[in-house]
């Protein structure tokens, strides 16, 4: 993610970030020969062909990505285009970790106590109170 952020100064066209580029989707590419020759591999890729995990995966990972991309795109959002200070974007873009910590460490004490349907039922209703109190208070530009 390294060369996305420097595409700014470097241009989108220049000989560095094409070869950062090059060399990441090398790496990604050489993985799979190299885990799948190992004697005890980091990750097993015979897993991947069992459906129900390769589905869960794909889509944990599509959240992630859908997570993670916002809030790297964030604080540009609010420095550049709404023109609030570096101090003040912090600020924003602090309740984002501290709700992800909070939720998991709730997660794991639900999951291990209480089984993991009671833990989804919570976190549901955590989601359902942050959207109604999200939709309440549009006015963070004031």
């Amino acid at each position: 993610m390294g060369f996305v952020a420097s595409s700014r100064e470097w241009g989108w066209a220049s000989g560095r970030l094409l070869t950062c580029l090059a060399i990441a989707i090398v790496a990604l590419v050489a993985v799979v020969p190299v885990e799948q020759r190992a004697r005890r591999p980091i990750v097993d890729l015979a897993l991947l062909r069992q459906p129900v995990l390769a589905s869960s995966l794909g889509s944990m990972m599509l959240a992630m990505l859908a997570l993670f991309a916002v809030s790297f795109v964030l604080p540009f959002y609010f420095e550049e285009l709404c023109g609030f200070s570096v101090a003040r974007a912090g600020f924003l873009l602090t309740p984002l970790p501290l709700t992800i910590a909070l939720v998991a460490l709730q997660h794991t004490f639900l999951a291990a106590f209480k089984g993991a349907l009671l833990a989804c039922a919570g976190l549901r209703a955590v989601g359902i109170l942050a959207a109604l109190v999200r939709g309440q208070d549009r006015g963070i530009a004031q």
